[in-house]
């Protein structure tokens, strides 16, 4: 008889031996008073033929012997038997995994009081039981589309690596061998290699959607197979979604110029071309929103802010795609210095007033001078561009009327106050046409520079014409009421130029009359760094200025003769 046990078979033998076990009945007669000692006899059960990874029952029995008896089973080391009391004959069989039918034999071996043992054998035939491996498809998802569906010209990866096997016979990879087949749709396995785990397609171009199946075949080892079949949807070019891609925007400042790049693109043929459409989530006015390459005029903000520029492509088909792009927006800043004046855009050949997609970056999209263009830009005075200037009479108060004369001029940018020049008097201290070595006994680079004495190439008194003694007698007048005039630093001196001028000099010149013509060609003015460029056995003999014809700096020699125009801080 054979019983299964929750987790494997179970096979019970059992041999009954002895009239005193097996049958009823027995003697009357009186009982010897020493009876013979009967033969030791073992019976181990009948043969019998299970399955592999099978548990066996073992139930033998014994007659005869001399007292308690005790049992051990014997088998092939590969059968292991448990067997967890001596004092019976119960023991349980574990068959081994095979691969072929195999015969092992099983020995009882029963042991009496006085050491007499008996045995008996049987045999056990074990046969393999190979259950068949079982097939799998993992395939790779399209972004955008649902499970299974692959547009046009996108990869079709069939993975049939997770396939698997519940009783391999060795450690090895349990699937020996794969086998790929296409058993339904346009034919997409030309030139694969179909024996291998995973195969990679491509999805063709189609007018109209169609499925596709595929078979997979695997092989264990044990040679038994199974296979299964797996459909995709094959999608059409008019169901292919187009895609668009958006360049970054750099942070700006309210007022100035957000560039917006986008491209369209799709993996079906006919869906070009794409037309474009862009949008904000705010009041950003966008120049041209059909374009792919705009711009945008950011809003006045009070607060910094993240706008979002929305760009749908719309492909031949009518399919439509968005993506979206934030742009971070500060509000406005008090300004330190003013910005340079350029509002024009360059290209290759020539300048324009228009923002050039193809030469992207350029000055004139961003800083006080786009601010001001774009009207969010509020001024004390006036100027071009994003500069702020005010006149100021002899007495340093502002002049409201622009007839008027004027005498210093007051950046309110940054608040510097800078001298006038005049050209109607050649003696005056404020002559435009005054020119001067470079001299100041501190902050010299180890040399002070020439005196110049009795020179003619200037109005001072002393007849020494150098920037020390030009700054003393205009503090000593006390120019606009003011007696603490300076030569600029070249930051400062920069800063008032205006380098969006198409003439020099490059200033604003309504604001700063006199300081050069549209004829001459090199006009310098000092400022106070002296420059290391210069520097002889460590003098430096040299000092930095501008030219306001071109607005290039440069380092001169300090017994050059040169023009100056004063500066000093604002109030």
């Amino acid at each position: 008889m054979i019983l299964k046990s929750h987790y494997a078979p179970v096979v019970l033998l059992f041999a009954c031996l002895g009239l005193s076990a097996c049958g009823s009945g027995g003697s009357e007669d009186t009982p010897a008073l020493n009876p013979p000692v009967k033969a030791l006899l073992v019976n181990a059960g009948s043969n019998i033929s299970v399955n592999e990874n099978e548990s066996v029952m073992l139930l033998g029995g014994s007659s005869g012997g001399d007292g308690a008896i005790t049992y051990q089973w014997q088998a092939d080391a590969s059968i292991q038997i448990t067997h967890s009391d001596t004092a019976l004959t119960d023991a349980v069989l574990l068959t081994p995994t095979l691969s072929e039918i195999t015969d092992f034999s099983i020995s009882l071996i029963a042991t009496d009081a006085r050491g007499t043992q008996s045995s008996d054998t049987i045999t056990i035939t074990v046969n393999p039981v190979n259950e068949a491996p079982t097939a799998r498809i993992q395939l790779n998802q399209i972004s955008g589309y649902a499970a299974n569906q692959f547009p046009v010209t996108a990869q079709i990866i069939l993975d049939g690596s997770a396939s698997s096997d519940i009783d391999p016979q060795t450690n090895d990879a349990p699937i020996t061998a794969y086998q790929w087949q296409q058993i339904a749709g346009p034919g997409l396995l030309a030139g694969i290699d179909t024996s291998q785990s995973s195969i990679t397609l491509v999805s063709p171009i189609l007018n109209e959607s169609q499925q596709a199946t595929f078979r997979l075949s695997v092989t264990d080892q044990e040679q038994a197979s199974n296979s299964i079949d797996y459909s995709v949807t094959l999608l059409s070019q008019d169901q292919t979604n187009g895609q668009v891609d958006l360049k970054s925007i750099r942070s700006v400042f309210s007022g100035e110029l957000v560039v917006l790049s986008a491209s369209a693109s799709s993996l079906a043929p006919a869906a070009l071309p794409f037309t474009g459409m862009w949008s904000n989530d705010s009041t950003a006015i966008i120049s041209d929103a059909s374009e792919f390459t705009t711009v945008s005029t950011s809003p006045l903000l009070t607060e910094d802010q993240t706008l979002t520029y929305t760009f749908t492509a719309t492909d031949s088909f009518r399919n439509s795609v968005s993506a979206q792009v934030e742009a971070q927006v500060f509000a406005p800043v008090t300004r330190v210095f003013n910005d340079t004046g350029a509002n024009s855009f360059a290209n290759a050949n020539s300048m324009s007033s228009d923002h050039q997609s193809n030469y992207p970056g350029q000055d004139a999209s961003y800083g006080a001078d786009r601010q001001t263009a774009s009207g969010q830009v509020i001024k004390v005075g006036s100027g071009e561009q994003g500069f702020d200037f005010t006149r100021l009479d002899n007495n340093g108060d502002a002049v409201e009327n622009p007839s008027f004369s004027f005498s210093c001029v007051r950046d309110n940018v940054s608040a510097l106050v800078w001298q006038v020049k005049q050209d109607d008097d050649e003696n005056s201290i404020n002559y435009n046409d005054q020119s001067f070595t470079w001299y100041s006994e501190s902050d010299n680079g180890n040399y002070a520079g020439e005196l110049n004495a009795l020179s003619d190439s200037c109005n001072v008194d002393s007849q020494n014409c150098n920037t020390q003694a030009y700054i003393d007698e205009i503090n000593t007048q006390g120019q606009c009421g003011f007696f603490d005039w300076r030569l600029p630093s070249p930051n400062e001196l920069q800063s008032i130029i205006h380098y969006g001028k198409a003439n020099p000099p490059m200033v604003d010149s309504v604001f700063f009359p006199y300081l050069g013509s549209n004829v001459e060609e090199i006009i310098w003015y000092w400022t106070s760094q002296t420059s290391a460029d210069g520097v002889n056995n460590d003098i430096a003999n040299n000092a930095w200025a501008y030219d306001l014809q071109s607005g290039n700096d440069g380092f001169l020699i300090k017994s050059s003769e040169q023009r100056v125009i004063l500066v000093r801080a604002g109030r």
